[in-house]
């Protein structure tokens, strides 16, 4: 029975953080200006952009950056190296020596130089996505992925067929039930069951518990490879971080418990509590945003992360460049939770009642 529900636990941990995409059908073929290929079935074909199924899901890919498509797309496709040849953009002068780095693929030596231009500006969001691009050359696709999101969340414009590619790479060798026994002799320690991480973290808002909370940050802290896994931890630490903005008592304990640390797990708990200290809501423009806003839902109960997650079935509100590759997801995301949370059930059809076109078929369907 233990067994089983470690198993539950993780495959939670699983749908909430990762986003697997199966293997590509290629019809067509674009080589961006950043050096990738992408190939897809065509769907639509205009002046400004080209669509491409990708995945069951169609992904438009805009004039300015595209280099070649179709038969030329192909030859210089056999041309390019199957090493990471991907361009990063030097515009800035602080990100020179980092560019320099990268043509001459000298990747720990670029993100070492990247890593300077962000400690002098924290919100330098090229730099963000340009070591994005570094960690992926390296195959460091954890850290990819984390540099990105937070590259589009400071308003950089990150490419989608680069976004498809590192979560692609990502979850190839990912294995979520390796380490459950460290998981749960973790959990044991602090007098807890894996359940807890459910019943305490998942669903919060229906029954806070901080003091046993506590327990559990201290409980997965203690595992290196949770703390490595930034599509897992990041989510689970904006939910300690939004339980922590509403509750000072809470943010309180977790700055005495950050005494008790030392390492790696004192570096990402300092991170719980930054967040937490200048904290904010955030948006749906990325997957990585879904799991934030579903944090910041379990944490509060709140109509808000819903609403916004809402938000992007609407085509008024959605740029195409977003809405083709997000929809789906957050599609996909309400369904589940409505199925297993009565509040996110009352909430969308609450939003149904003054919807209207698309966005009310699109909530129709969501409920069925």
């Amino acid at each position: 029975m233990r067994s089983t529900v470690i198993k539950i636990v993780l495959i939670i941990l699983l749908l909430i953080s990762g986003l697997y995409f199966p293997s590509l059908s290629f019809s067509e073929t674009i080589v961006l200006k950043s050096g990738k290929t992408v190939e897809g079935k065509l769907v639509e074909k205009t002046g400004k952009y080209i669509k491409l199924e990708i995945h069951g899901v169609v992904v438009p890919y805009f004039k300015n950056e595209i280099a070649d498509v179709g038969e030329k797309a192909k030859k210089q496709d056999d041309k390019v190296s199957k090493e990471c040849l991907v361009k990063v953009k030097s515009d800035k002068e602080t990100l020179d020596e980092a560019a320099g780095y990268h043509l001459q693929k000298r990747y720990d030596e670029e993100i070492d130089a990247l890593n300077k231009a962000i400690k002098i500006n924290p919100r330098f969001a090229e730099a963000y996505y340009n070591r994005a691009i570094a960690y992926s050359c390296l195959n460091k696709f954890a850290e990819a992925r984390e540099d990105a999101y937070i590259a589009e969340l400071e308003g950089e414009k990150v490419s989608r067929s680069f976004i498809i590619e590192i979560n692609e790479e990502f979850n190839k060798d990912k294995n979520y039930f390796d380490d459950s026994k460290d998981m749960e002799i973790s959990f044991e320690k602090e007098g807890l069951g894996i359940k807890d991480f459910n019943v305490v973290a998942q669903h919060y808002y229906e029954n806070p518990q901080p003091d046993k909370l506590i327990l559990v940050v201290k409980a997965l802290l203690s595992l290196d490879w949770f703390i490595s896994d930034v599509s897992g931890f990041n989510p689970f630490a904006h939910l300690v971080a939004t339980v922590a903005y509403n509750n000072q008592n809470f943010l309180n304990d977790l700055k005495r418990l950050d005494v008790s640390f030392t390492g790696k797990q004192k570096v990402a708990l300092e991170k719980i509590i930054y967040e937490a200290e200048h904290y904010r809501s955030r948006e749906p423009n990325s997957p990585q945003g879904l799991d934030y806003l579903w944090s910041e839902f379990f944490a509060t109960g709140s109509d808000e992360p819903v609403k916004k997650i809402i938000g992007i079935l609407d085509d008024e509100k959605l740029e195409l460049s977003d809405s083709q590759l997000i929809r789906p997801m957050a599609v996909w995301s309400l369904k589940a939770n409505a199925k297993q949370d009565k509040r996110v059930y009352q909430i969308i059809k609450k939003q149904l009642a003054s919807a209207s076109g698309k966005l009310r078929e699109r909530l129709k369907e969501v409920l069925k």
